[in-house]
């Protein structure tokens, strides 16, 4: 029986859900199925997600400065990427300094690959994170 006291290893997930929604809520699976919590952040730009993030891309917009509603209307993938990489800076560096991450593993095509690995950089040398992406290189 596992001690009341103890806290369990979370985990923030970066992915973006309108493209990579079915791979996160997998990877989410199995995760928890190891008794870890897990932080689902979303950083999608194209369309509604496909499942429900933690940390919706609402928030994530936010927290980049502009608002999704007005992002999108930019119609330039560009600027919103731009944003959506400030907002998951500023969002898991928040995690972060809060005490509530323990590692942070991102899943991306190339601007998934491009949002996570950025917010990752915000964190100190030696903080757990993983990218796992569908680009070679770039």
């Amino acid at each position: 029986m596992e001690n009341s006291t103890e806290t369990k290893t979370t985990i923030l997930l970066i992915a973006t859900l309108d493209t990579k929604g079915e791979e996160a809520s997998f990877l989410k699976k199995v995760i928890e199925s190891k008794g870890c919590k897990v932080i689902l952040m979303d950083t999608g730009i194209l369309s509604t997600p496909k499942i429900k993030a933690d940390i919706p891309r609402e928030e994530v917009a936010k927290y980049g400065g502009i608002p999704i509603d007005e992002l999108l209307k930019l119609n330039d993938k560009g600027k919103c990427i731009l944003n959506m990489i400030k907002g998951a800076k500023q969002g898991t560096l928040k995690l972060y300094q809060e005490g509530i991450i323990d590692g942070v593993i991102g899943i991306g095509g190339a601007q998934g690959t491009d949002i996570g690995s950025s917010a990752m950089r915000a964190l100190p040398i030696g903080f757990p994170k993983l990218m796992v992406s569908t680009v070679a290189s770039g």
